[in-house]
């Protein structure tokens, strides 16, 4: 399992969630060409599913994969890109609350799960550069997921014919990666995921979106300067789900009782992000007045003189080495 990669690892997860189930796949090139690079590649589905490969027409597909759903069914709608979802916010916003007004009996009684590929790795044309699933979420008021680790993976993917919509985003960057498959424990009713034992952390690390990677790199450079942390990985696209009651905020405060510096990692593009809402949460509680903090993200913001604020691009990352000796040094 170490030698997976990534797309190869998720590809694996979904066929062994459908291969027996009724379920109608959707997308472009799922079932020959590149197989969006192979994340759809040997799709089986059980009797009474098929897989369709389809134009490029998101509107009607997502409007599709409702329709689908309400009458019982389970949809998978597969996109090269996230960008193209943009096409379909219509269905996303309008549709989804139509379903979710309806009364109980006539509520929605199958499932919709639209996988994404987001492209994160820099900007690679005008329709490749949308990195905001959680304010995609936020406006369809929605559940959604990044998929890091094998650990959200086999918990998101194990659950996406649950009854309900949901979107399960992908990273571009990680694709031909090797799997992040490091020990840990899933928080499943709370929704995150809990790396490290140390019950007095020096450093408590957050992570959001597709930043599991360098919070577990940063954790381990740490180690070396003779800094014990616990990383609190969320990978709810808006820090709660309606089935799944995220708490990352007390989880984080917890060990703030003991640790005196906080590190928050967050990739999204989003004007108010899931880190964001993080922080907002720390300070409102009062956790920040005893710590330090340290918050690594893409867009430049302006905040108080007591967090640390590092800016990277998509390509070249945060200098993590530099993170780490300025708070081994307490700068």
């Amino acid at each position: 399992m170490n030698r997976l990669k990534y797309f190869e690892y998720i590809n694996l997860k979904i066929r062994e969630t459908i291969q027996h189930r009724p379920v109608i796949c959707i997308g472009q090139n799922i079932d020959s060409g590149s197989f969006i690079g192979g994340l759809t590649r040997g799709l089986e589905v059980g009797p009474g599913g098929q897989i369709i490969n389809a134009t490029c027409a998101e509107n009607t597909l997502v409007g599709l994969g409702f329709g689908i759903a309400l009458n019982g069914g389970h949809c998978v709608l597969f996109m090269k890109q996230l960008d193209f979802l943009l096409l379909g916010l219509d269905q996303v916003v309008n549709t989804w609350n139509a379903i979710q007004n309806r009364k109980p009996e006539h509520k929605i009684k199958g499932s919709f799960t639209i996988i994404p590929v987001v492209i994160d790795s820099g900007f690679q044309g005008p329709q490749s550069s949308l990195n905001s699933l959680d304010a995609i979420c936020s406006i369809g008021r929605t559940e959604g997921w990044c998929l890091n680790g094998r650990l959200d993976i086999d918990f998101c993917v194990g659950e996406m014919l649950r009854p309900g919509f949901r979107i399960l985003a992908l990273s571009h960057k990680m694709s031909n990666t090797e799997l992040i498959n490091e020990a840990g424990t899933l928080e499943r009713d709370h929704g995150y995921v809990r790396y490290g034992s140390c019950d007095s952390p020096d450093v408590v690390i957050a992570s959001a979106g597709f930043t599991l990677g360098d919070a577990l790199k940063l954790c381990k450079i740490l180690s070396s300067h003779g800094l014990s942390s616990v990383v609190v990985h969320i990978p709810s696209a808006t820090g709660s789900s309606k089935c799944h009651g995220c708490e990352p905020e007390g989880e984080v405060m917890k060990h703030l009782s003991c640790a005196d510096r906080l590190v928050i990692l967050d990739d999204s593009k989003a004007e108010i992000s899931v880190g964001d809402k993080l922080l907002s949460g720390v300070f409102s509680e009062g956790a920040y007045a005893e710590s330090r903090v340290w918050f690594l993200r893409h867009e430049a913001r302006r905040f108080a003189p007591e967090i640390t604020l590092e800016v990277a691009d998509d390509q070249t990352g945060w200098d993590l080495e530099k993170v780490a000796r300025e708070i081994a040094d307490g700068y």
